[in-house]
């Protein structure tokens, strides 16, 4: 599977973002999952939300 996280949750903040990913990265673990943005990021998405998103995936996914 491909997908899941939640695009509009990028323009929430940091908290928003961290949530999300606490719901998704665990079942990585189980193998056959790939956490990614479904369609487009919107434009109300800061730079610095869309790096924070991707430091803290790349943490949880211990790259």
């Amino acid at each position: 599977m491909i997908g899941g996280i939640d695009k509009r949750t990028l323009a929430r903040g940091r908290e928003a973002i961290d949530r999300e990913l606490a719901t998704k990265l665990p079942l990585t673990s189980e193998g056959g999952y790939l956490p990614t943005v479904d369609h487009g990021i919107p434009p109300d998405v800061s730079w610095d939300n869309w790096r924070y998103y991707w430091e803290r995936k790349r943490e949880g996914l211990g790259t």
